[in-house]
């Protein structure tokens, strides 16, 4: 996961890009045809590609996962925990 980067602040409405590489040479047929799938565990399913774009996260503390899967069912993870302030503090 190259953003967010774990302990970040946002306000609510802030867009929030949700990035992830596949570095390694071995793994990078990932990164063709995995499976990729962000999530909150506030808000559920925040998309489904390396780069996503959200401006509607919920006031809170978020754990962000990242999981790639590849068709031989290799899975790789990566977490962040980012904090998405009300509006005017």
């Amino acid at each position: 996961m190259t953003s967010p980067e774990d302990g970040e602040t946002y306000v609510v409405g802030d867009t929030v890009q949700f990035r992830a590489e596949v570095n390694s040479r071995q793994l990078i047929e990932i990164a063709h045809d995995g499976d990729w799938r962000w999530t909150s565990d506030l808000d559920g399913e925040l998309g489904y590609s390396p780069l996503v774009l959200r401006t509607d996260l919920s006031v809170g503390e978020h754990l962000i996962t990242i999981r790639v899967r590849n068709s031989g069912g290799y899975v790789l993870r990566d977490q962040a925990m980012i904090h998405v302030e009300p509006a005017g503090n």
